[in-house]
């Protein structure tokens, strides 16, 4: 779908430079909506401090929804181990695929291979001899050479390059380590020896290691391989476990929206890692990838902000054991009531344990969910771990949408259960990711179908319709509230397109239901 002007909505390519945000379709519509725009232009600013270095504050207030920055990668490409691509469009590609006609690299085709983004790396691969990786399925590190490749290549657009040149690599911290030593294979040895690039090595460390700090994941399209992009105002966003903005991908564009109300000269932050992780998760992919510890009010909190998380039950009398320091790996756990004391090697064997043990478990497969939580009701599981929660997501997804468990299937007490498991982890998402939270809109989605269903049965049952009708009205409360949440994602993803047209759907569904119920009450 193309862009719109904001003054006249025409189709329109050129954007604000100030702010990146409104279209226009030329200088005269851009002038004249400056007066409106001006007030909303640039709602970030980036300072500066000793010892922190760049980070970036609100400009001015901001409202929960508000579009901060969208944003264009300086370079994207492959993963780390990546699945064969195109080089061309990212596209996944059949064994039979097409190579490039001069670097002989797999692509889609002709298209591709003349593409805009193949342009500049393909003469430095085709100086590459040897074999070319062979189109499948299977991860290969022949790839992770790309997205380095592209980086390197900016040195001849000196205004991007610059920005390149400002961001972190943590350049000592990986040396003497796996990625450090797997970057100096894959990408330094091959570039500079089997292609010839005029480049030190320091440099081209420096860039992997830019990438692994500052690159955000970019979400595969259907079909396409895992990517990720250098993002030069995103990666200026610090991270926060429980953070202020909504980070969400159009394409490769990054769009940034702020989750919750913003005041002026606030810190805006972003989350690094999955919300959804126990701390000391959390606390390992940051200290691995990021190269710092997180001393978030969240990660301090042995806690977890009261939720317990990331806690188990003792053994000996069923309080909670929580780590003494959760910012440090090897502090040992105590219980909260005896305060036995346990290592934490064996607490990162009983999670590895139990996480191998549900990772087993296919989403759809029901009675195997259900197993788990049978088999961890009691000791050293709680009802509010994140074992058991992940398992209650799966369910709560998993109950009305699986073969032989569709909504008219369920029993009563498996509908009694998608509701209990979509209130625990809504409250859950409102205390992790606070505001704007897709995760919170699709369990608000689920949340509907069980309490209808419930209600409809009920009505069957011979309950009164004004029962019906307040069960609807609840219903509808929170599917109105999905809709509004995930009309901020991109129609590009599969919550704002097919979630949201879904979720507006059973919205009207609920409008015309309740009215036909208030019309036979009204008789």
């Amino acid at each position: 779908m193309s862009a719109r002007c904001a003054r006249c909505g025409a189709p329109a390519e050129q954007r604000c430079a100030g702010c990146s945000v409104p279209f226009y379709c030329g200088r005269q519509c851009q002038r004249a909506d400056w007066k409106q725009h001006r007030p909303l232009c640039q709602p970030l600013t980036v300072r500066q401090a000793a010892g922190v270095g760049r980070y970036t504050v609100a400009g001015r207030a901001l409202t929960a929804g508000q579009l901060l920055l969208r944003e264009l990668p300086l370079a994207a490409g492959p993963q780390l181990e990546a699945e064969p691509q195109c080089l061309g469009c990212g596209g996944l590609l059949a064994a039979s695929a097409a190579s490039c006609a001069r670097c002989r690299w797999p692509v889609c085709g002709d298209r591709c291979a003349d593409s805009a983004a193949h342009a500049a790396e393909c003469p430095v691969l085709a100086r590459d001899t040897g074999d070319r990786p062979a189109a499948g399925t299977e991860p290969c590190a022949r790839y992770d050479c790309i997205l380095p490749l592209r980086v390197l290549l900016l040195r001849d657009q000196p205004r991007l390059w610059q920005k390149v040149e400002q961001l972190e690599s943590h350049l000592e911290q990986r040396r003497d380590t796996a990625i450090f030593r797997d970057n100096q294979r894959h990408v330094v040895d091959y570039l500079r020896g089997r292609c010839g690039v005029q480049a030190d090595e320091q440099l081209l460390h420096r860039i992997c290691g830019v990438l692994d700090v500052n690159a955000f994941s970019v979400r595969p399209r259907p079909g396409a391989g895992r990517r990720r992009g250098l993002f030069a105002r995103a990666s200026l966003l610090n991270h926060a476990c429980v953070s202020n903005t909504q980070l969400s991908l159009d394409g490769d564009t990054m769009l940034v929206r702020a989750a919750v109300p913003i005041a002026a000269g606030d810190e805006v932050t972003a989350s690094y890692v999955s919300a959804m992780e126990p701390t000391a998760r959390r606390q390992n992919f940051l200290w691995h990838g990021k190269y710092f510890r997180c001393q978030c009010r969240r990660c301090v909190d042995p806690t977890e902000l009261g939720t317990h998380y990331g806690s188990h039950r003792c053994s000996e009398c069923g309080g909670m054991m929580e780590s003494q320091q959760p910012t440090d790996a090897a502090a040992p756990w105590r219980c909260s009531g005896c305060r036995r004391a346990e290592p934490a090697d064996q607490v990162r064997q009983l999670n590895a344990r139990l996480l191998a043990e549900r990772q087993a478990i296919p989403e759809t497969a029901v009675p195997a969910l259900e197993a788990f939580l049978a088999r961890h009701a009691a000791s050293p599981l709680h009802d509010a771990n994140y074992h058991v929660l992940a398992v209650k997501q799966a369910l709560a997804q998993a109950y009305g949408n699986v073969s032989g468990f569709q909504l008219d299937e369920l029993s009563e007490g498996r509908l009694v259960a998608k509701e209990a498991f979509c209130r625990q982890l809504i409250g859950l998402a409102q205390t992790f990711e606070p505001g704007l939270c897709r995760l919170r809109g699709l369990l608000l989605l689920q949340l509907h179908h069980a309490q209808v269903t419930r209600a409809q049965r009920r009505h069957a049952a011979g309950a009164p319709p004004r029962q019906l009708l307040a069960a609807l009205e609840a219903a509808g409360q929170h599917v109105e509230e999905a809709v509004s949440v995930l009309g901020h994602e991109p129609a590009s993803t599969p919550e704002g397109g097919a979630m949201l047209q879904l979720a507006r759907d059973t919205l009207q569904g609920c409008y015309e239901l309740a009215e036909l119920v208030r019309t036979s009450l009204a008789r």
